[in-house]
Parts: C-alpha cells; structure tokens; sequence
C-alpha cells in the first residue's frame, strides 16, 4: 500500500510543498519488515517557482524529509 499527499514546508523565509510518494513499511510475523519504507518527493516547488528533479540537492531534500517525519502520522 503507498500514499500520495501534498505537503507543505517552511524553513526560515522560504516555502515551499512538495507530492510525498510514501509506502510505509511492510510486516510479517513474528515482526520481521519485508520491505523497508520507501519516501520519494516529485513536483517540487520553493517560494513559487517550480523545482526541476535534478535540481533538489540533498540540502533541499533533507529539509523535506525533516517536514515529512514531523508530520509522518498525517501522511
């Protein structure tokens, strides 16, 4: 099962939001993870202009994983 939500973020004067591709964990007993979770960001946009995927460094990308595992239990 995988998730698809839109996030927001901000981080000092900068905002942005982002698509979260998520598919959490999978288990299967005795609580052994079969497939890890999987958390991808696509359509990337900061303070109004669109992102291109190659150009979201791992600064950007840690931001958004930050956001992400705050807010996890919405997603």
């Amino acid at each position: 099962m995988s998730y698809s939500s839109l996030m927001r973020f901000d981080v000092g004067m900068v905002r942005g939001s982002c698509i979260i591709n998520y598919r959490p964990p999978q288990y299967e007993p005795p609580n052994m993870i079969c497939y890890p979770e999987e958390v991808e960001f696509t359509h990337v946009e900061v303070n109004g202009r669109d992102i291109p995927f190659a150009d979201v460094n791992e600064t950007l990308n840690n931001i958004m994983l930050e956001a992400f595992k705050e807010h996890r239990g919405q997603y």
